[in-house]
């Protein structure tokens, strides 16, 4: 089902990011928790409006009825999403639960994930990018979406939340302190924490979030330098 209701945030003044079209059109929030995921991602899309009370050119789409999201809710999503917006710099679909989507429906959403009108926006949610059809998925830019910080040493937490507000010979200083400890879990924890401050102001953020998925990803899957990669996030 599709809503367009009130919004539940607070106005939001637009990031640089945004203003100045440095975000892509298509993301997937994935890991974390389903609700985790949705509530980041209704708030992105609150954020997007001139006026966040309601949602003029923001739509929210959840499957509340426990079938699945077909066709017909896609072609919704499309039309949607290629009319001009009302207030906004963006018209926004936030599709929650992706993985509820059809086959059908997936690849239905292929052509304009790839080539979008200008203004257009979609964000997907899944716990799992395993459950999106390979061809969407890989159209997708990826953020992984951590929950709480509770289990990471304070100190390592402080370390993280210094390294967002440092100058660039700050942050390579912090870099070399984290991969010091010559730890995997210390790596990990910085990481984590970096995402978590991220999520307060996600608009802000988005490109950094999607970096530091990337780059944990490599990090984790394959034997490359640890620090050149931490660095591309200078």
């Amino acid at each position: 089902m599709i809503e367009g209701g009130p919004a539940r945030h607070r106005k939001h003044e637009l990031g640089s990011g945004v203003a100045g079209g440095d975000l892509s059109h298509a993301y997937l929030l994935f890991g974390g928790n389903r609700s985790l995921n949705n509530e980041l991602g209704e708030k992105i899309i609150s954020m997007m409006e001139e006026e966040p009370e309601v949602l003029l050119d923001g739509l929210v789409v959840e499957n509340k009825t426990g079938a699945s999201i077909g066709i017909e809710a896609v072609r919704e999503i499309i039309h949607f999403i290629w009319q001009k917006p009302i207030k906004s710099l963006k018209r926004s679909v936030f599709i929650k639960n992706a993985e509820d989507l059809t086959t059908e429906a997936q690849n239905a959403l292929l052509k304009t994930v790839e080539a979008p009108p200008p203004s257009g926006f979609i964000i997907f949610s899944v716990k799992n990018p395993e459950n999106l059809v390979k061809p969407l998925l890989s159209r997708l830019q990826k953020i992984y979406v951590s929950g709480s910080c509770e289990e990471v040493p304070e100190d390592e937490f402080a370390l993280a939340v210094k390294f967002l507000k440092s100058d660039s010979k700050a942050k390579k200083d912090i870099i070399g302190k984290v991969l010091d400890k010559e730890s995997n879990q210390a790596l990990e924890n910085f990481i984590k924490s970096l995402l978590v401050e991220c999520h307060k102001d996600p608009l802000k953020n988005f490109d950094l979030m999607r970096r530091l998925t990337d780059r944990f990803y490599k990090i984790s899957e394959f034997n490359t330098n640890k620090k050149l990669q931490l660095e591309t996030l200078m």
